[in-house]
């Protein structure tokens, strides 16, 4: 069965969607998965390219930029894609990640995007994280 893993920003964590993405990304490399992340289009692959580039300030994720996804590169154990996209991925088989950022909005698309995945068969899992820096 594939695993959809919800990461919750916290409510009072005022990071903006680019940097919570990047804390999660830096989770996810740091045990061994090799990550791609599915963007909306070329221009959104390439905003969020340039903010995990400067994070953490004091290391860098080494990624590549192919058509909608960033890849990151490395030697790794697990692959696992976060969905920055609009849309559910529902025809892979590895484990997807799904960011829900602290405002509404967000969480309404997330709850849909709940749905969708229960309804096609996953196992969803929730994870609260803490407030980021």
């Amino acid at each position: 069965m594939k695993n959809v893993y919800f990461h919750i920003q916290a409510d009072n964590d005022s990071l903006a969607p680019e940097h919570f993405l990047s804390c999660i990304l830096e989770q996810y490399i740091l045990h061994e998965h090799k990550v791609c992340v599915f963007c909306n289009d070329q221009p959104h692959a390439s905003q969020l390219s340039k903010h995990v580039w400067s994070y953490p300030p004091n290391a860098f994720m080494p990624h590549v930029i192919k058509d909608n996804m960033l890849i990151t590169e490395g030697p790794f154990k697990h692959k696992t894609m976060i969905n920055m996209s609009d849309n559910c991925i529902l025809n892979l088989k590895i484990d997807v990640v799904e960011l829900v950022f602290a405002n509404e909005h967000a969480k309404t698309k997330a709850r849909e995007r709940f749905k969708i995945y229960k309804l096609n068969g996953f196992n969803l899992k929730h994870i609260k994280e803490k407030k980021y820096k």
